[in-house]
């Protein structure tokens, strides 16, 4: 998968589950969705930013393109010539821009996220919060746990 193509796959995944939620004995089929939606969703925001930077810069160089054309020349040679520089300086940009789409996502994916990032995030679920705010007590059971911290009280083991 290409971080060109993340963004609608999870989109096409997301239809299916909720296609799976509206037949019947397909609760197994859902859940397994879910897990795997929730878990690339995790990596949305790091590659919208990465393609976001990207192609900032290169609007940036297509902007320098557009000041150095120039079209006020009156000899059609002229003209042809600069039409044909812009162009050609115009589909190298292109062309970075599709080497930054067809990135893969799966090095991202492998070396997962940073702990800020899963903090930002608001797709992480609350028990995986909750566990990072509750300290672990040795010999405590959830139901302790649970009866303090308002997240859990509805936690069923």
């Amino acid at each position: 998968m290409t971080m060109g193509e993340f963004s609608s796959r999870l989109s096409l995944l997301q239809a299916f589950r909720n296609h799976a939620k509206t037949l019947q004995n397909s609760k197994i089929t859902v859940d397994a969705l879910s897990n795997c939606i929730d878990f690339y969703v995790q990596f949305g925001s790091t590659i919208a930013e990465k393609l976001s930077a990207g192609r900032a810069l290169l609007q940036k160089e297509i902007s320098e393109v557009i000041l150095l054309a120039s079209w006020k020349d009156v000899n059609i040679d002229a003209l042809k010539q600069s039409a044909r520089k812009s162009h050609t300086a115009l589909f190298k940009i292109v062309r970075k821009y599709r080497l930054r789409l067809s990135e893969p996502v799966q090095p991202l994916v492998e070396t997962g996220l940073s702990l800020e990032t899963l903090n930002k995030s608001a797709h992480v679920n609350k028990l995986h919060r909750i566990e990072q705010s509750v300290p672990i007590m040795e010999g405590a059971k959830l139901a302790d746990i649970s009866s303090r911290h308002k997240d859990l009280r509805d936690y069923k083991t």
